[in-house]
């Protein structure tokens, strides 16, 4: 294969979103990525005893690795999972409006750490992954502005 085959080949690759996020959504949007979307079927359990970092890049490697199986081309996977940890509690995603004002709530006035896992594959293969994180302060918010 040549160099000129290999490029064509890599300019052909189309990126996929493994998120059902519309937040992750318009971020790629707003950096200028082209790509589709395709949310990942899996359960989202953290093992017992499993750190919340851990168990942000576990999914993350799991969400891409579902996706790219799925494919019948050859593409770039990015696949991501996000975790808030407040002391020794990591909140999970709300199941339901309540829920999320109670959890805005107990977040209100206190500072946070948001952990994100990200996995990247070519192919079948995931060539990359890791963590960022993030210290977050929320204002205070009454319970009429966590339930809005």
């Amino acid at each position: 294969m040549t160099a000129d085959n290999q490029k064509t080949e890599d300019s052909e690759l189309s990126l996929v979103l493994a998120s059902g996020s519309p937040r992750r959504r318009l971020l790629l949007s707003m950096a200028g990525f082209d790509f589709t979307v395709t949310p990942p079927d899996i359960e989202e359990i953290r093992l017992p005893g499993e750190p919340a970092e851990d168990f942000v890049v576990r999914m993350a490697r799991e969400k891409t690795a579902v996706v790219a199986a799925q494919l019948d081309r050859a593409a770039c996977v990015l696949g991501f999972d996000t975790s808030v940890v407040l002391g020794d509690r990591v909140y999970g995603k709300p199941v339901n409006e309540s829920d999320a004002a109670a959890m805005l709530l107990s977040l209100a006035g206190r500072t946070h750490t948001v952990y994100t896992g990200y996995a990247f594959a070519r192919g079948a293969e995931i060539v990359e992954s890791g963590i960022d994180a993030a210290r977050v302060t929320m204002r205070p918010v009454d319970a009429a502005e966590a339930a809005a």
